[in-house]
């Protein structure tokens, strides 16, 4: 094994050698982020061959709204349901009916004949994202080592961005069933791959598995005794010894249920990822992705081919950064670019509106487009990859099924509303005034992960846990269960 020392001056590549089940395993599970991007991006294949009048199903504009709208539908209306299921049959469990939901989900589409079928279908989709969004990011998290897991959590985002980017390629050449049809087959050697790995090991230490928690670990890539010494470290942080718990009545159960997220270790991660992912939802990704392309001066098509493919090799290039240097760092750097885009937007779409400098405007058409790559580039850098990191990293092992349940059903919820509030905003604020409330959006998250943003940078999931406060429950749980 190598010293500390060298340890510390390995690069990102040498590191990844060292961690070669961590790496594939990471990259199965985030298969299921591949069609996450698939099924955000392909509703503007679907739609946009169907409004051609060329296939069996004919929509009218209500009828096709339904259709793209059916997806946010089903994310909202299945967190709860896909957080219980990651809590009681474990994540990897969770992943494999996220892949299989995906697949019915598609294939009702695929041989879908009428608009009810197709809105059924990406209702379907909406929830294998959620499950996606329960099991991927979580289970990567908890079998990564602290020197991987910077790279492995920009896979999300890597194999999320490709599958945008290959459904616009491929519905460009072929019809839009072929082309779904051929983003199944990573899908379908996935959930094959799926059962080759093991189970979470911070879950089965839950479950009270102590041997199959070592077993899981010495599979992704521990010697015995970083097996044995990894256990001790979950454990010390864990509120509860899970033999007692196995005790409890039902009704026991639920109470030490509501001891635990009333702890400081539950609600401190909880409410910091609900402002930080709302006040994300309210930074204009929705806005840019449902509204902008039918209101930029430039060709919708240009600007999903150039956005998505600005927004892959971001995440190529975070897999690079983030394993360098902290967290924080980047991400209050990724929101000050983000920041001076919108302003810089906002402002243009003033001067433009009101005739302002006119011949100076004229040379400068193309900001617009490049202000747009530029958000994706930092955004997916560090403005939105970091916070999808975080879900995974503070989030206390025992209840993290139920604390991504509740932070992602208020992400979900404020961008709904986003996207339902844009035409009020449009109307009363203007472009230009919608991206300057997008700005002031982003200047209040500089300041307040400026003062709350944990840095977990190279930290075990354990040292992270052990940082928002040791839970008082190891001395509490006795009394608060016989009173």
């Amino acid at each position: 094994m190598a010293s500390v020392a060298d340890q510390k001056d390995e690069s990102i590549v040498q590191v990844m050698r060292r961690f070669p089940k961590q790496i594939l395993s990471s990259i199965n599970i985030n298969v299921s982020s591949f069609m996450v991007g698939v099924s955000v991006s392909s509703v503007a294949v679907i739609v946009g061959r169907l409004e051609e009048g060329n296939d069996v199903i004919q929509t009218t504009p209500e009828e096709a709204s339904w259709i793209v709208s059916s997806l946010m539908l089903g994310m909202m209306a299945s967190s709860f349901f896909c957080g219980h299921i990651a809590h009681l049959f474990g994540l990897k469990t969770c992943a494999i009916l996220t892949n299989l939901t995906f697949l019915v989900g598609f294939l009702m589409i695929l041989f879908g004949t009428s608009v009810i079928t197709l809105s059924i279908g990406r209702f379907v989709l909406g929830a294998a994202a959620i499950g996606n969004r329960m099991s991927a990011q979580p289970l990567n998290c908890e079998f990564s080592n602290p020197k991987i897991r910077s790279f492995t959590g920009c896979i999300w985002l890597m194999t999320y961005s490709l599958g945008q980017c290959l459904i616009y390629l491929l519905g460009a050449f072929l019809p839009w069933r072929w082309a779904i049809g051929i983003t199944l087959i990573p899908l379908i050697l996935s959930t094959f791959g799926m059962f080759l790995m093991h189970e979470s090991p911070v879950w089965l230490l839950t479950q009270g598995q102590v041997e199959k928690a070592e077993l899981s670990l010495r599979f992704y890539d521990r010697s015995e005794s970083e097996a044995i010494e990894e256990i001790k470290s979950i454990k010390e942080v864990m509120t509860v010894e899970q033999y007692e718990t196995k005790k409890l009545s039902f009704g026991d159960r639920l109470k030490l249920k509501l001891v635990m997220i009333r702890e400081p270790s539950f609600v401190k991660p909880c409410l910091y990822l609900i402002m930080v992912l709302i006040t994300m939802e309210w930074s204009c990704f929705p806005f840019i992705s449902s509204y902008l392309a039918t209101k930029a001066p430039f060709d919708p098509y240009v600007m999903s081919i150039f956005a998505t493919s600005a927004r892959f090799a971001a995440s190529l290039a975070s897999g690079a950064i983030l394993p360098k240097f902290p967290r924080r760092n980047i991400f209050l750097t990724s929101a000050v670019i983000l920041l001076v885009c919108l302003s810089t937007l906002g402002t243009y779409a003033y001067l433009q509106l009101h005739d302002i400098w006119p011949e100076y405007l004229q040379y400068l058409s193309w900001l617009p487009l490049f202000a747009i790559i530029v958000i994706y580039l930092s955004s997916s850098i560090g403005y939105m990859n970091i916070n999808l990191l975080l879900i995974g990293e503070i989030l206390p092992a025992e209840s993290k099924s139920l604390g991504n349940a509740i932070v992602t059903s208020f992400q979900f919820v404020a961008s709904f509303s986003m996207v339902k509030s844009v035409p009020f905003l449009l109307e009363t604020l203007g472009i230009y005034g919608l991206f300057w409330l997008f700005s002031g959006v982003v200047g209040f998250v500089i300041f307040f992960a400026t003062l709350f943003m944990p840095e977990t940078h190279e930290l075990s999931l354990e040292e992270i846990q052990k940082n928002f406060g040791k839970s008082s429950l190891e001395k509490t749980t006795k009394i608060q269960l016989d009173a």
